[in-house]
């Protein structure tokens, strides 16, 4: 296969898949649908919700069965209260879907934060800036999708900009727990100004030690000649972001 036809092939292939989560999208929507109504399939299936039931029936983590159900609730046709029937909630993100346009992953990204900015946006704004990203989430990666419904969702939402931040500052945290081979686990959870602070002090000591120059002599026994190699010092990155933060602490200790 030419190198043409092997791209073409996957873009074929990308495109069926995103056809077969078109549909598992709807089956989820639906599937979530009985749960809350309580239709019975929470007896015959054995589990407690939609997600728990597609981990089962699809082998696949509850991270994905959460997308799969989150977005087709968000897609799925509703009906009023009085039994009329009204098109999804996002309307113009379930159309991409069911085309096969639109990754499950870019869906979650545009509903999950338009529904944020929902309550101090006006639905005029709200059916724009869907229509705008859904355009853009065609055509681009999904980190891209992400990154631009994220600032539509500041634009919309100024107000709640503040709060979502002191919810985040809320989270912070670090654990400390002993492994049983001795070693030692710190898990910590940074909100982004912090960690701001933090990725500043440790990228700037490991650039500072990745430009250094090492030398090694190739065939001279006292290594003083001409002949010199430019070697690492065989540290992983992992290694030298966990020195660079040592070394913080080591200065923080030794400070008056």
């Amino acid at each position: 296969m030419t190198n043409a036809g092997l791209l073409a092939s996957m873009a074929a292939t990308f495109e069926v898949v995103r056809l077969a989560q078109a549909l598992l999208v709807r089956e989820a929507g639906e599937l979530n649908d009985r749960f809350e109504h309580d239709t019975g399939i929470a007896a015959q299936t054995g589990n407690r919700n939609a997600a728990a039931a597609l981990t089962d029936i699809g082998h696949i983590s509850m991270a994905e069965a959460g997308r799969l159900v989150r977005v087709g609730k968000a897609t799925r046709p509703r009906m009023s209260l009085i039994g009329e029937h009204l098109p999804p909630e996002y309307s113009e993100v379930a159309k991409a879907v069911n085309a096969g346009a639109l990754p499950v992953d870019s869906a979650l990204y545009i509903t999950a934060n338009l529904a944020q900015a929902a309550p101090r946006a006006t639905t005029e704004d709200l059916d724009a800036a869907e229509k705008e990203l859904v355009e853009f989430a065609v055509t681009n990666p999904v980190d891209s999708v992400r990154k631009l419904s994220i600032r539509y969702r500041d634009a919309l939402d100024v107000d709640g900009v503040e709060p979502r931040e002191e919810v985040l500052v809320s989270r912070r945290g670090l654990k400390r727990m002993v492994l049983p081979n001795g070693m030692k686990r710190y898990i910590l959870d940074a909100d982004p100004v912090s960690a701001a602070y933090l990725d500043t002090a440790i990228d700037g000591m490991t650039s500072a030690e990745l430009r250094k120059p090492r030398f090694e002599a190739k065939d001279d026994p006292d290594g003083c000649g001409d002949n010199h190699e430019i070697i690492g010092d065989g540290r992983t990155m992992p290694q030298l972001n966990f020195d660079a933060f040592i070394d913080i602490v080591r200065h923080a200790l030794s400070c008056t």
